[in-house]
């Protein structure tokens, strides 16, 4: 918020002087330091700091009123930003400005790079959703997709998008094995719907395995009706609405009252319980059951492959911490370096160099191929003299 308001205050005076001189004066000089020194005596004081953020909430709307039909000022990329970084992070209560107390992840993070988005676990900037081969006959394994995405873009709304990716490019495979994160019923029955089976595990983080649930019922899965409790008592009766997709059974209190399962029973209520599921959690439940078996393990255990993939993407190819900023750029630097990398994994199989071989032998010209080997080799020669941080990927690794 600072630095926005920092930004702007540089383009008022070099567009209108007249303008930066009717600003209050104690406004110039708490924006005339550098950015590090802007509020640095204030971190170790929550209550400062927060009353500081209340004033530059205060100057941010100001500024934004009293420049808004300023002919040169208004059209800036500095005004533009200031405005984006209010209304995000701040709202007006009673015509003041006042700092939201949760603006979300997809705020801006930086005003150099308003592409980069928020998230709690990774922190600011952007990531990747990677597809990656894993069938035991390949002689290596290559990634298949590769989709850049802000930080605050979830992983289970992604998978629509990655399935159809892979079948614009004819890479839909017969089986995508994911993390908890992408397991919703949702993704699996979408997938399901393109004839991909999607293996992931149930998140179950919030379940509270004390309690019975519905796997320990008697359901018929075509009707979605409850049969019989874990108990083995019949309900009163059970019902399925089709539009709220959701499954309300009755069961006589009478028949509860002495049960050693009445503890750890979902059924509520005194005269008649009553026990509510939907059709997602029946087979969240028949999907967990699954995981626990010995043939789950063993087609799931390929999904660790890719974390050394991932590995291997930000040692190798240094895709942790890129060196370019704007989403444009950051999609192309993520695209060229995964790129590099099935480049580095296929020249390693035998039998992608005799086909590449055969097929320049078959129809590619002499000249151009020594064209090509003599400007790779003026390339290598140039290389060494580069500074290191200019080298964007060893040649002995493509």
């Amino acid at each position: 918020m600072g630095v926005c308001v920092q930004r702007l205050l540089r383009q008022v005076r070099r567009l209108d002087l007249a303008a930066y001189e009717a600003l209050p004066e104690a406004l110039r000089t708490r924006y005339a330091v550098s950015p590090a020194r802007l509020f640095g005596d204030t971190r170790r004081d929550a209550e400062i700091r927060t009353q500081l953020r209340l004033s530059v909430a205060g100057e941010m709307y100001e500024l934004e009123r009293r420049f808004a039909a300023h002919p040169a000022i208004a059209p800036t990329k500095a005004y533009r930003s200031l405005c984006a970084v209010f209304h995000q992070q701040c709202e007006l209560v009673e015509e003041k400005a006042a700092v939201r107390q949760k603006a979300g992840g997809a705020v801006i993070q930086n005003p150099s790079d308003p592409g980069a988005t928020y998230d709690g676990h990774k922190g600011a900037g952007y990531k990747v959703q990677v597809c990656e081969t894993c069938h035991e006959d390949n002689e290596v394994q290559l990634i298949t997709l590769a989709m850049p995405q802000t930080a605050a873009d979830t992983d289970p709304e992604s998978v629509p998008a990655i399935v159809e990716q892979l079948k614009r490019g004819g890479l839909a495979p017969g089986e995508l094995l994911a993390d908890s994160a992408y397991g919703s019923d949702g993704n699996v029955q979408g997938c399901k719907r393109d004839g991909i089976e999607l293996i992931a595990p149930v998140n179950s983080s919030k379940l509270d395995l004390e309690k019975l649930h519905v796997n320990d019922f008697q359901v018929d899965p075509q009707t979605e009706i409850v049969l019989a409790c874990p108990a083995g008592h019949a309900p009163i009766e059970s019902v399925f609405d089709p539009r709220g997709q959701e499954t309300v059974t009755r069961m006589d209190a009478a028949l509860c009252a002495h049960c050693p399962l009445r503890e750890r029973c979902p059924f509520q209520g005194k005269g008649v319980r009553t026990f509510r599921h939907t059709p997602a959690q029946r087979r969240g439940a028949e999907r967990r059951q699954t995981e626990q078996t010995p043939a789950f393990k063993s087609r799931y255990r390929k999904r660790a492959g890719i974390e050394g993939t991932f590995s291997r993407l930000k040692r190798c190819m240094r895709l942790g911490r890129l060196r370019v900023r704007g989403k444009p750029a950051v999609d192309m630097a993520i695209v060229l370096k995964i790129a590099g990398w099935n480049i580095r994994c296929a020249a390693r199989s035998q039998k992608m160099r005799d086909y590449i071989g055969q097929t320049i032998r078959k129809g590619a010209n002499g000249a151009l191929i020594q064209a090509a080997r003599a400007a790779f080799s003026r390339f290598c020669r140039l290389y060494v003299h580069l500074p290191r941080h200019f080298r964007p990927i060893m040649p002995s690794a493509v």
